[in-house]
């Protein structure tokens, strides 16, 4: 059971986040399929919230729902960009393998262009 401290903390951290997404309650609440007075009423006051649900306003608020639940780091935008770039950063290694991968891919095709245009001219002539 949340203590009222833990429940306010939580809920000015989704507010929080949810404004510095630029939303509104109306669109968080259309994706996690509830009304705008429910997710209101649970922005306000996060009653006993469940595990399942914090997971998924943490994941439609795209954060990490460590940073919604930690309660000794304090609200900063630099400490919310930390938990946002821990929770991609698998992303953006994956992203950056698959671009050293076409650049390498087209390293190979230049180089095989510039060996077959030998070929090719000899084989017009």
């Amino acid at each position: 059971m949340l203590s009222e401290f833990d429940k306010k903390t939580i809920t000015y951290r989704i507010k929080r986040i949810r404004e510095s997404r630029g939303l509104k309650q109306s669109v968080v609440a259309e994706a996690l399929n509830i009304t705008q007075q429910s997710y209101s009423q649970f922005e306000r006051t996060c009653n006993d919230p469940h595990m399942s649900t914090l997971l998924k306003v943490s994941e439609v608020l795209m954060v990490d729902p460590c940073y919604i639940l930690s309660f000794d780091i304090p609200i900063t935008d630099e400490n919310l960009a930390l938990f946002e770039a821990k929770k991609y950063r698998n992303v953006i290694e994956e992203l950056l393998k698959a671009k050293s991968l076409v650049e390498a891919y087209k390293t190979i095709i230049t180089a095989a262009d510039q060996s077959a245009k030998p070929i090719l001219r000899s084989l017009s002539n």
